[in-house]
């Protein structure tokens, strides 16, 4: 993963339930995050300025105010431990929603289209790359939920933060 997807992944697990911390963090979070993921100080500015176009990309966008919002059940980074038939399996889901009828699971993806790609094209390729992943994700967040859950539907989307754009996974 990049530097700048990093930070932009952990920006979005502190403004989950306080997005208001943005504007009043963002200087001090963005120079140390971007710091701590090894981007030099020349290359600073340019990195915080990605950064914050998708971030504030996703402030503006409805369904990524809903994803940062706080919900009946949910969390952001949450690691799930899965046994297979090759050992252990480690995940980490980048965001968890859930309610009594249904819960998400939300991927984000700091990717853009490439030049010359169209915004479908691009979005169709990303979720082949990554429908693998979240099926993985479903299994191991469907057999340690409490029974009371185990009949919820069990969703899954990408959530592409340059474009932004929310896609759900049939």
């Amino acid at each position: 993963a990049s530097a700048v997807g990093n930070v932009i992944h952990a920006v979005l697990e502190q403004l989950t339930g306080n997005c208001e911390r943005w504007e009043s963090e963002r200087r001090n979070w963005l120079d140390g995050l971007l710091a701590a993921e090894g981007v030099a100080a020349a290359a600073r500015d340019e990195a915080r300025a990605r950064v914050e176009h998708q971030i504030g990309n996703v402030l503006a966008d409805g369904r990524g105010r809903w994803c940062l919002q706080n919900h009946p059940e949910g969390a952001t980074e949450l690691a799930l431990s899965e046994v297979t038939e090759h050992g252990l399996r480690e995940h980490v889901i980048d965001r968890w929603i859930g309610t009594a009828d249904e819960h998400w699971i939300v991927d984000y993806k700091s990717a853009a289209p490439g030049q010359g790609e169209s915004r479908e094209s691009f979005i169709a390729r990303e979720m082949e790359l990554y429908r693998p992943q979240l099926e993985r994700y479903r299994r191991a967040l469907g057999a340690v939920l409490s029974d009371g859950h185990r009949g919820a539907t069990m969703r899954l989307a990408l959530y592409f933060t340059a474009i932004p754009e929310f896609v759900e996974l049939d």
